[in-house]
């Protein structure tokens, strides 16, 4: 698993949401826990300080992004940046028609790699106040 799949799940986590599926996870779960929440935040913090992040040459407007997010938001869905890379460019992790017939779906596939839209993502959303 390379550094950014690891950042990217234990923020899902530490959302309270599956890092597979993004449905979130129950309330009596162990990960809903204050303590366990601190302790996944410490190691993405911990994680990220060896991780560079670059935004330059990405140019996706804020609008997009806010409407991805929305989105998701509609299909109880969270904005892992996994997620909205994969969005993006046309992964397929999406099954539901009104994600993949959305006319941001696949934007930018041709356009930029799965990486560089992962340390976008990673930069962008906290920056942004969004967090996963």
């Amino acid at each position: 698993m390379e550094l950014h799949q690891t950042i990217a799940s234990l923020e899902a986590l530490a959302s309270g949401c599956s890092p597979v599926t993004g449905e979130l996870i129950s309330g009596e779960s162990v990960l809903n826990e204050r303590s366990v929440i601190r302790a996944l935040q410490i190691a993405i913090e911990h994680l990220k300080k060896d991780k560079p992040t670059s935004q330059a040459g990405i140019e996706i407007s804020e609008a997009e992004i806010k409407a991805a997010i929305q989105l998701f938001s509609d299909h109880q869905l969270s904005p892992a940046y996994s997620r909205l890379t994969a969005f993006f460019l046309t992964g397929r992790d999406f099954k539901n028609k009104s994600i993949t017939s959305h006319e941001l779906y696949g934007k930018y596939k041709e356009v930029y790699q799965r990486g560089q839209l992962l340390d976008f993502f990673t930069s962008w959303l906290p920056d942004n106040a969004y967090l996963i």
